[in-house]
């Protein structure tokens, strides 16, 4: 299962990068991919917390910044959707990376 969570998060920054690429381009296509990522993300935290409760733990960091993105959702029509999409690709960067570097 934690194999699955890290190829995911993986995914997920790929998702994030495209999206916030595409934004620049052509906002309503990429705001199509991002509720496929976003979707993508639901089910990340749905394995994440399969994990938890499997008794799987990781450092506080990767829990701080993997959620992050959900207290974002309220602001992003306030800042664009080019900030927002970076500042997802960034904090999913950043718990894949404390997750990943913990797992090593």
């Amino acid at each position: 299962m934690t194999l699955v969570h890290h190829i995911v998060g993986g995914i997920l920054i790929l998702a994030y990068l495209l999206i916030f690429i595409i934004t620049f381009f052509n906002e309503n296509l990429s705001r199509r991919f991002r509720m496929v990522a976003d979707t993508l993300l639901f089910l990340q935290y749905v394995i994440g917390i399969i994990l938890l409760i499997s008794g799987s733990r990781n450092i506080n960091w990767h829990y701080v910044f993997a959620l992050l993105p959900i207290v974002l959702i309220p602001f992003s029509r306030k800042l664009g959707l080019k900030i927002t999409s970076l500042l997802f690709l960034i904090f999913i960067f950043l718990a894949y990376w404390t997750g990943f570097k913990r797992a090593l």
